[in-house]
């Protein structure tokens, strides 16, 4: 630098440089603290759920009280090298689909995800921290994608030992109340129909019958439905 400019030229170059690095250095600061103020409002009274906001390759940004005994007490959320993982695969194959969809702004395939930890039920929920490209950024800087992600424990024992209320209600048979009890619990179509000792037919054409009395379509629906009026 020094042969291609006179001395004073070069002091001139190396203060201007300076003072890039740390206006760079500086808007890095302030996207940081960007995303920290957001997550850390968007953590703001979730207890009891496990919740932490992730960018959508599951970094870790922040996390709750709740997570972080779930990440120190073999829970269903962990945290390995800075990134959030799930206990479950399939869990964290959906909650990876999910957080893809919304950092491309399409609507989710499925608003939440059951499954099964431990003899509980839990629920997932994934939303956008940020929802307007910049916020919480700056221009050299602008704010990534982060994502709300939040799981519940559905206390599955205790759904379990209610009455069946629900079942009067909508008209079921004592079967097709099994059913639904069993889905609350974690278990599955396949699952169900080996604990019942039937074929996987004829708990298919009974899942078809309960969504008719239910007006359901889908066996995630029905699953809220229980959560919702049991």
């Amino acid at each position: 630098k020094d042969r291609l400019y006179a001395p004073s030229v070069a002091r001139i170059l190396d203060g201007m440089l300076g003072i890039f690095n740390r206006a760079v250095d500086m808007n890095a600061r302030l996207a940081a603290m960007g995303e920290k103020t957001a997550s850390a409002s968007a953590l703001v009274n979730r207890a009891p759920d496990l919740g932490v906001v992730v960018t959508n390759e599951l970094k870790l940004i922040e996390a709750n009280d709740e997570a972080l005994r779930s990440f120190a007490h073999a829970g269903p959320l962990q945290e390995i090298a800075g990134i959030v993982r799930l206990r479950t695969h399939q869990a964290e194959t959906w909650l990876r689909k999910a957080t893809l969809q919304l950092a491309r702004r399409q609507p989710l395939t499925e608003d939440r995800h059951f499954f099964f930890y431990k003899d509980r039920t839990w629920i997932m929920t994934v939303t956008s921290v940020l929802d307007n490209p910049g916020v919480g950024g700056s221009a050299l800087f602008p704010a990534r994608p982060l994502f709300l992600v939040l799981l519940r424990d559905l206390a599955a024992e205790q759904v379990a030992a209610r009455d069946d209320g629900f079942a009067r209600h909508f008209g079921l048979t004592p079967a097709e109340w099994t059913m639904c009890r069993d889905f609350l619990l974690g278990f599955d179509l396949a699952e169900y129909a080996d604990r019942q000792a039937i074929t996987r037919e004829t708990a298919r054409g009974r899942l078809k019958t309960i969504f008719a009395k239910t007006g359901t379509n889908r066996q995630a629906e029905l699953i809220a439905l229980l959560i919702k009026t049991c």
